[in-house]
This record gives C-alpha cells, structure tokens and sequence, in this order.
C-alpha cells in the first residue's frame, strides 16, 4: 500500500484526525479512503461504526439461521436482504471499491456437513463476505 507521499512499506496506513474535547479528553476518528478520492477519506462516526457491527451481527445471524434451518427459502431471502444492505451501506458511506471488495471477497471453504451441497457456495461466499467485514471492521475500529 503506498500513502499520499508515495510510500510504500507494505503496511496498511489508516490517516486519523484526532481531536481534543475541553475536558482534555480525546477522540480519534479514522478517515477511511475511498475509490476516486483525493486521498483526504471520509470521517466515520460513533454511528458509521456501530452500523457497521450492526450489518456484520445482521450477516452472521442469516448465516447461522440459514445452517439451523438446512438453508430453506426464507433463510436464503434473508441472507441475500443482509448482503444486499452491507453492499449498499459500504457504496454510500465507504464508496464503489469497498462494495466491489465485499462482493468479490474470497469465499470460505469451510461448509458444516449438515449444510446442504447445492447451497454450499451460497454458504462459501457468505462466509468470505463476513470475515471480509469482520477484518475491515478490526482495521478501522481502534
């Protein structure tokens, strides 16, 4: 990854604005870059953040309700209700190259025995997905 100074070390460079409160209390805002950009980001708030864990908890919630109940109809709609919310909240608060990262994230091959096959690509990719936003998540929440 190379920074706005054309750096290139191999680490991931989070650019932050950290503030300071009149009570002398901090507070550190990551600003997350997104595709096309100057290289300035966007700022995500306390609420960007806890909507994300919420979309993350929304996407793992179909995934296990969707092994309890051997991947019926309405487990499906909701699985694919959730992927469609995280693609379209990382389009509008992160930009297009975050939501194309979602759905091309590298599916898991990881499938429970009692899952059945011909759903289990569904299953993979879900998988992929999650992690793909659980590791997002981990790099901007700090």
């Amino acid at each position: 990854m190379t920074d706005p100074s054309g750096r290139s070390d191999g680490f991931l460079v989070l650019h932050v604005r950290v503030r300071q409160a009149r009570d002398g209390a901090f507070t550190v805002n990551p600003i997350v870059p997104r595709s096309g950009d100057d290289g300035s980001g966007v700022q995500l708030t306390g609420d960007d953040f806890r909507e994300l864990a919420q979309l993350i908890n929304r996407l793992d919630e179909a995934l296990k309700e969707m092994v309890r109940h051997s991947a019926s109809a309405p487990t499906r709609a909701e699985a694919s209700l959730a992927q469609d919310a995280a693609i379209e909240w990382l389009a509008i608060n992160l930009g297009p190259a975050q939501a194309a990262a979602f759905k091309a994230a590298a599916p898991d091959p990881f499938v429970p025995s009692t899952f059945p096959a011909e759903y289990a690509g569904l299953h993979q990719r879900m998988r992929g997905r999650l992690t793909h936003l659980t590791r997002l998540l981990e790099r901007l929440d700090f």
